[in-house]
């Protein structure tokens, strides 16, 4: 995304602070652009939580720049979860168009870099996504596990009524 420099986007939100009109059109897009991008968010990092805190305070530093939005920690916090929420899709696409373990061996996997990040970040992610420690994940969070929970928290409810 090529904007010029020093110009800066002011974004409105609605009562559910998420952003409106155009500026939260272009808002939600750069966002979406930063998740693509090694230096923000290196594609071999496995989950939001293990990201270092100086890409955190990046994200938010390149944000403040670009856009004008209410000065608040609140709004600070929902950027991140919103980039958040665009790198687990990011990561779910590459996952579904890329990662064919019956198709493809690891090799020919890791040579499919997405473009803004680095080979190395690509093997880390591969390397999770076959260990076993992702299919006990892959396994807690099936179709069955949450139905069952769903139906245990109804459960719960009738019963406390």
């Amino acid at each position: 995304m090529n904007y010029k420099q020093g110009v800066r986007f002011c974004v409105a939100f609605n009562n559910y602070n998420q952003p409106i009109r155009k500026g939260g059109y272009i808002f939600v897009r750069f966002l979406d652009y930063i998740v693509r991008l090694e230096r923000f968010y290196p594609i071999g990092t496995i989950s939001w939580h293990k990201l270092n805190k100086t890409n955190k305070a990046d994200i938010i530093e390149v944000v403040q720049c670009k856009f004008m939005y209410p000065a608040d920690k609140g709004f600070d916090k929902r950027v991140l979860k919103h980039v958040a929420k665009h790198f687990k899709q990011y990561k779910h696409g590459l996952k579904r168009d890329h990662f064919k373990p019956k198709e493809k061996t690891r090799e020919d996997i890791y040579e499919i870099v997405p473009k803004g990040h680095s080979r190395d970040g690509l093997m880390r992610l591969v390397d999770y996504w076959c260990s076993k420690q992702h299919e006990v994940y892959i396994s807690n969070n099936s179709y069955d596990y949450r139905i069952a929970y769903t139906l245990n928290l109804y459960i719960c409810l009738i019963f406390s009524l």
